[in-house]
């Protein structure tokens, strides 16, 4: 049993040490320069470009600000938002909860609606479930919000802030205010 126990010290320090280590190098990783690039390259690819980031700043995971995005189809952009900011809980995430503190944008515009893209495998059952059971947004908030006429008939801008909340997937909540 002597013998035993190092060997159980050491295994269950390795599984503590190892995961902590590699969360805490990605964490590092993705607070510099080049690791937020890499970042906002492979989401380009990992989209297939539908999706662009541009300068991703803050600190990773919990706050995190891009000064551009842009979202395409097959007939480009339709939809860019600028200075947007994400501030959540990810630990949140092990409850099987989204917990987002702040959701902001300087501005979003919508100029058309995106292309319906094909699917790719006909569906085996209808609806889908969220890999979580309770969506929390604490403030939203888009200074300037303008949707195109292509995609209500005629131009709007807005000025929107609110919070919401989704649970057990049976209803949603969510309170705007202070339109423009």
């Amino acid at each position: 049993m002597r013998r035993l126990r190092p060997w159980l010290l050491s295994l269950l320090g390795a599984l503590i040490i190892v995961p902590l280590g590699i969360v805490l190098a990605v964490g590092i990783a993705f607070n510099t320069g080049a690791g937020r690039h890499w970042a906002a390259a492979k989401i380009t690819a990992i989209t297939q470009g539908t999706v662009r980031i541009s300068r991703l700043s803050g600190h990773f995971p919990a706050y995190i600000a891009a000064s551009g995005i842009k979202i395409a189809d097959s007939k480009g952009v339709y939809l860019t938002i600028n200075q947007a900011t994400l501030r959540w809980n990810p630990l949140a995430l092990l409850h099987r909860k989204l917990s987002i503190a702040a959701l902001t944008a300087q501005s979003v515009a919508l100029s058309r609606l995106p292309v319906p893209a094909k699917p790719k495998v006909k569906p085996t059952k209808s609806g889908f479930n969220l890999p979580v059971a309770q969506i929390d947004l604490h403030h939203l908030a888009i200074n300037t919000l303008t949707i195109a006429s292509p995609v209500i008939g005629h131009a709007i801008t807005l000025h929107l802030t609110g919070h919401g909340s989704l649970s057990g997937h049976r209803h949603a909540a969510i309170n705007p205010s202070n339109r423009r």
